[in-house]
């Protein structure tokens, strides 16, 4: 759908680390926008990083149409993937051993998805993409939304 021009990556600062919640965050500054148009279908969406040492992580986003009425929707669960994401050290499941605590009592969305996590795409390419791409198979007029934007028009 789109390819960026080759970007000159910059050296963001460390992150940040709550040793009372556990928490980590990544205040980092943004590095690039991604336009995406009206001729955008709605889905999930992966954005592919590549270094120049050829090195690849993911940033999985979904492209929404609140107006669109479909059969079916697919909840892309941002939430449960921060909530199990260990980037920084901790989730809400587990801490690494150098963070010395059991686990972390809040977590943030401002950090990545860690690498080791499917290259960094979280749960998409394990739960959401095969179920996209099944009822996108079978012709079913599916509409994508994530749990945040589900919670908040509730």
């Amino acid at each position: 759908m789109w390819t960026s021009p080759v970007l000159t990556g910059a050296l963001q600062r460390g992150f940040a680390y709550d040793p009372n919640t556990g928490m980590a965050s990544a205040p980092w500054n943004v590095s690039t926008s991604i336009p995406v148009g009206a001729d955008w279908p709605p889905g999930g969406y992966l954005v592919k990083l590549t270094s120049s040492t050829k090195d690849e992580s993911y940033v999985p986003f979904t492209v929404r149409d609140d107006l669109a009425v479909g059969h079916l929707l697919i909840v892309h669960s941002v939430a449960t993937w921060q909530a199990y994401n260990p980037w920084g050290g901790c989730s809400f499941y587990t801490c690494s051993r150098v963070r010395h605590r059991g686990r972390a009592v809040k977590v943030s969305f401002d950090r990545p998805y860690t690498r080791i996590w499917n290259h960094g795409s979280a749960d998409y390419l394990d739960h959401d993409y095969p179920l996209a791409r099944l009822v996108e198979e079978a012709g079913y007029d599916a509409r994508y939304i994530t749990d945040i934007d589900l919670d908040r028009k509730s």
